[in-house]
């Protein structure tokens, strides 16, 4: 990951044939949908307490691009468990694209 990636991510839902998608935060990057950036600079990934921190705010942000809420608010189960596998998705993505050994074993739970 370049230099000026390596504190923030940018978590992007598209919806171009229903499938999301997670962009990296650069000036070529065209967003689609809503995004969210996450910030890590004030973190230190070399320890578990960073990775960790870091991890929940990868989680937060996909939860919240994805619009994950119960399904008595989506209304039916299939907007429901269109919208975790939004989420599983864009965590894996994110989390991909910190790239980084402590995060994936967090994620790898």
């Amino acid at each position: 990951m370049s230099k000026s990636l390596k504190s923030l991510v940018v978590i992007s839902v598209a919806f171009a044939l229903g499938m999301p998608a997670i962009a990296a935060a650069s000036p070529q990057d065209e967003l689609h949908g809503k995004g969210v950036k996450v910030s890590y600079a004030d973190l230190n990934l070399q320890n578990t307490e960073g990775a960790k921190v870091l991890y929940l705010r990868l989680q937060n942000a996909a939860r919240w691009a994805c619009d994950v809420r119960s399904v008595r608010v989506h209304g039916t189960y299939t907007d429901y468990a269109d919208a975790k596998r939004c989420y599983r998705e864009a965590l894996d993505a994110s989390v991909a694209k910190v790239d980084n050994p402590q995060v994936n074993r967090i994620h790898a739970g």
